[in-house]
Order: structure tokens, then sequence, then C-alpha cells
């Protein structure tokens, strides 16, 4: 596979190398970082999928392959510079995970990119690195078993020790391992059906038309998942007929319940999908003020509204620790978390959050609990949400809760969703590895008086 740097122009690996350059410096998100490079530069459809699968691939498999230099560099890997760093990344992701890339190409790639960084000896450091892998590949083989420390399991499962550990306290050895390996999956793309305009029975059979496999989903209702994202699929989308959006969040909206007339508050709302998809239950006919205090965010919140032809959709940029709305019949509070339930998907945030951060997260998160319970009417409906699988943020967050708030009683969600999702509690739990979705939690209350 020939690389496009030959002919003078950015080929896949140095737009990879590009790409998880700006998401390590800038704190980006790859998928939007990616969007952005692609677009300033085209090119063919093979290349912008090897580019996408490198910088996806790195990422996630980032813990294992730097198991793997620490047993090839003589030394710390974290004192090799950043950007050879990334380079023996992308080289040994191509080695280890990929058939399609011969290795030729991908050893000689990489030492090409590290003879162009500041100090060319890395070249040859890059070169014997990785030949000495392709050498002795079956050496770099682990089987995990429960004699394993938390190190190794992180290493050679590609997630952070903090993670592990408590996942091993929580979960035992052999759900975590079942929990790793389809965090490590490559997620499909949930695809959530527009009832204002459509219903799920046409967009399937367009869909089966243009010869796209989908799959419909037997827990979601008007939910289906694809691989990718094709031209047709884009073109529903501009027409506003569907949303991307992940199964887990599509059950968020019907645990709310939106019934026509309700004044509905979505606190923390963008970018809106949550907003949308209660107008869509509502017939747009409840009315939904969606509040969000970061002005970029809610622009997209107000396109995706328009898009979809929503008319019943209020946005409102505010801090939503001081409501500017004091009464409400339903309020649903999706809230700033950890965001531990959606790393197969969100790729970089797995590196990115630490421990230290989940306090202070919990922190805000009972702030917003006080202040959306102090505004919800007296027989209003209360939904708490996260995306994590965090027990601090989850589970601890509602026994606090309910002990200092106790005119709120939990209604389980089993009437309102399947029963396949809820848990023994009455709570909405879903989880990568029982139920192919995201992580998330969700509690539907009662405000008693």
């Amino acid at each position: 596979m020939k690389s496009n740097s030959a002919k003078g122009t950015a080929g896949p690996r140095d737009l990879a190398l590009k790409i998880l350059t700006r998401v390590n410096q800038t704190s980006g998100y790859a998928d939007r970082v990616l969007e952005t490079v692609l677009f300033r530069f085209p090119l063919s459809e093979q290349d912008r999928s090897l580019t996408t699968e490198l910088v996806y691939g790195s990422l996630r498999w980032q813990g294992r392959l730097d198991w793997i230099l620490s047993r090839l560099y003589h030394g710390k890997v974290e004192s090799i510079p950043d950007s050879i760093q990334q380079i023996l990344r992308l080289g040994l992701y191509q080695l280890h995970f990929l058939d399609r890339v011969p290795s030729h190409a991908a050893v000689n790639e990489s030492v090409r990119m590290a003879k162009l960084s500041a100090n060319p000896k890395w070249g040859n450091v890059v070169n014997g690195m990785l030949r000495t892998y392709l050498r002795d590949r079956k050496s770099f083989h682990h089987t995990l078993s429960e004699t394993d420390s938390a190190e190794e399991i992180a290493g050679w499962m590609s997630h952070p020790v903090w993670l592990i550990e408590r996942w091993l306290r929580d979960l035992g050895f052999e759900r975590t391992v079942r929990l790793c390996e389809a965090n490590n999956q490559r997620p499909p793309i949930g695809i959530r059906i527009n009832s204002l305009k459509t219903d799920l029975e046409s967009v399937t059979a367009q869909l089966g038309d243009q010869g796209i496999d989908f799959q419909v989903s037997d827990s979601v209702p008007d939910w289906l998942t694809v691989q990718k994202l094709s031209p047709y699929i884009r073109q529903l989308l501009d027409q506003g007929l569907i949303s991307i959006q992940d199964g887990s969040a599509s059950l968020v909206a019907r645990l709310v319940d939106p019934k026509s007339n309700e004044l509905i508050l979505d606190v923390a709302a963008a970018p809106g999908g949550k907003s949308s998809h209660m107008a869509e239950l509502s017939g747009d006919q409840a009315h939904i003020f969606a509040l969000d205090r970061h002005v970029s965010r809610m622009r997209k919140l107000r396109e995706g509204v328009q898009r979809l032809g929503i008319q019943h959709v209020f946005p409102l940029t505010a801090d939503s620790r001081a409501l500017p709305i004091q009464q409400a019949d339903k309020i649903l509070l999706d809230v700033p978390c950890s965001g531990m339930g959606v790393i197969r998907r969100r790729v970089e945030l797995r590196w990115r959050m630490k421990p230290t951060e989940i306090p202070k997260l919990v922190s805000l998160q009972r702030a917003l609990l006080e202040e959306a319970g102090s505004v919800l009417n007296p027989g209003g409906v209360l939904v708490y949400s996260t995306c994590t699988v965090c027990q601090e943020e989850n589970h601890d967050m509602m026994e606090w809760f309910l002990s200092e708030y106790q005119e709120f009683k939990i209604e389980p969600a089993n009437s309102l969703v399947s029963d396949t999702v809820v848990s023994e509690l009455g709570f909405i739990e879903t989880w990568p590895d029982d139920h192919g979705l995201d992580g998330s939690f969700a509690v539907r209350m009662r405000k008693m008086r």
C-alpha cells in the first residue's frame, strides 16, 4: 500500500500523526479533529478509511501498544519524545492489529516519519524496535489470569490502571475482562427515528432498498444500528428523518415520558439529543426548555432542533446551578459525568479522565440535583441520568439524594422501558458487555410533596 507522501502530499499515516498530536496537545475530541483534518486534506475513500482506522485504533489500544513498547525499549517509554511515541504506536498498531497493511510498509513509513523529527537518530531507534517486534512477535502475547496484577490487566486490555482497580473490586476478574473486551470493540452507529416525520418501517424499507445492512433493536423502540455512515444515511440525517444517538441515550427520554402541554426542563441539555427526543415522543406538544451554559454547544442544539422540524424546544443559555425557571412539571437532569460508560465510543476519554476528577463531578452533580429538585412542582417527575458506570455518580448519588430529600420516591422504570435494561432496584442500567449499548444509568423519581 503506497503512501501519498511520496507525491508530496500528506498520506494516511502523516495525517493520523497530525490528528493524534493535536488531540493530545489540545485535549480535543478525536472525532472532531479527524473530521476537520479530513475536510482540509481530501483523500481517496481507501486512504480516509486507513486514516480513521489508525487514529481510533491507536487511541483505543494505546495501553497495549505502550505495554509492548515497554518491552521493546531499553529505558522508560515516557522518556521518548511525544512525537516519536506516537509514531511508534502508529507503526506497532499496524503490525499488531492490521493484516491488510504490509509489514514492510508500516515499518518504512514509521522510520520515514521519525527521520523527519527534530532528531533524525530516532529513525534508527524506531526501525530497530519495530523489526525486533516482527522477529519475535509471539513473545509479546499475554494470556490473562486472575493472578495478574491490575497493572498487567490494564496494559494488556488497554484501560487505565485506576479504572481496572475499581472494576476488579466491584465486578471481579471475569466481568472486568469482559467489560474491557466490549469497550475495545468498534461500536455500531445508533440511529433514532424521528417519529414526527417518519417511522421505523419506512426507514428500514429505505435502507433495505439501498442495500444497507442494519440491526433493529429488541430493547430500544424506534432505534437501529448500522456499521458506517453511508452517503444515503447522511441524506436521511439532512432531511431530519433520523438522529445519531446510542440506544442507552434513547431510553432516557422515555423514562421522562413527556406529555402534551407539560412544562419540561432539560438541564445541561446540549447538544440536545434528549431534548429533541422528548419533543418527538410528545408529538411536539410538550413545552421543553433546554438549558446549558456552553454557547458553542447550544448552537448545535439549535441546529439539531431546526433540522428535525421541532417547534417546542426552547434553548436557554444558563447555568443550571441557578435555574431561571422556577417551576416545572418534569425535569431531565442528564448530568456532566466521568463518561466511563462511553469509552468504547470516545476513544481518548479513558486516558484523559483522572480519578481525582470524580469527587469534583460528584459535588457538581449534587448541586444540580438540589437545584432541580427545588424548582420541580409537587407531584412532578425528576429523571437523573449519567453515561458512566462509576458507583459514586450512580448508586451512591441516589442513596445520598433519597436520604437527604425524602419527599422524592423512586418510580421503577419497568413500565416505560424494556425489563432487559432495568435493574432490580428499578433503575435503567446498561452495559456494553451485557446490552451492546453504552454504559448508562437513569432513575425516575416522583416529588411527593
